[in-house]
């Protein structure tokens, strides 16, 4: 199967795909929150993992990487076929700015789903519910619906526990079992599936062992670097992997 990982910002790396008539099947991603908030409450004597201490607000992991819905949603749509699905992880907040864009982008059918963690992130527990469920969106468009229905009946959730310990090889990654399920319905083998926020390549994963092609696009040199390493042990020996000449920055607005 094909594989392409680009390293870059995805606003560039889009855009190029387009200019090459490249199309995708099913656009799978988990694009920053832009949720974080620079302060902090700890709980006393608690540990939270390696990626710090538990706390009753979302940590911040992407204040360095801050990219808007309608920067990116609009140019991965170009790139997407006529009845391609689009699935996109997402805050509670960010439900309305997405669904308007997709309705904008030609995707009449939307539904929302929801991963449930079992193992949520400790949180504070005298301020509220610990958040154990993050949102996912799930966007058909076209006449004909891109949906496997052959793999049998599938509830509206996926309950699996959130990848911690030294499994864990990004701040925000997504558990194997959760990703393949939305690639196993969502598409179909020979399908290419993009993520413009690949992380750590868990949708290349889920990918190439369901004999999908896959187009990747990250924008941290280390969290591509282990994609780069990690996707190639589930692929046979036809792998085709797309260097990068150099690093994009420049942003398109």
């Amino acid at each position: 199967m094909k594989t392409d990982l680009y390293l870059g910002d995805c606003r560039d790396i889009l855009s190029q795909l387009h200019k090459k008539g490249i199309k995708a099947d099913l656009l799978l991603t988990d694009p920053p929150y832009n949720i974080s908030n620079e302060a902090a409450v700890i709980t006393r004597n608690r540990r939270g993992g390696k990626f710090g201490r538990a706390t009753d607000i979302s940590p911040k992991f992407d204040f360095d990487y801050k990219i808007e819905p309608e920067e990116w949603i609009p140019l991965a749509s170009k790139v997407l076929k006529e009845n391609a699905v689009a699935v996109i992880f997402l805050a509670f907040q960010q439900v309305p700015a997405v669904t308007a864009l997709l309705e904008s982008e030609g995707f009449g059918k939307i539904y929302f789903s929801a991963w449930v963690k079992p193992n949520p992130v400790p949180q504070v527990r005298k301020r509220k519910w610990c958040s154990g469920m993050e949102l996912f969106v799930i966007a058909t468009r076209g006449e004909k619906y891109h949906y496997n229905w052959k793999e049998g009946y599938h509830p509206g959730y996926i309950i699996t526990p959130t990848v911690s310990g030294k499994k864990r090889m990004h701040e925000t990654q997504k558990p194997l079992k959760l990703i393949t399920d939305i690639v196993r319905w969502w598409s179909f083998p020979g399908d290419i599936v993009l993520d413009p926020f690949m992380g750590s390549g868990t949708s290349g994963v889920a990918a190439v062992k369901h004999r999908r092609e896959f187009i990747g696009v990250e924008e941290k040199l280390k969290h591509y670097n282990t994609a780069k390493k990690r996707i190639p042990t589930y692929l046979s020996l036809d792998l085709f992997m797309q260097e990068p000449t150099k690093i994009l920055t420049k942003k398109i607005c």
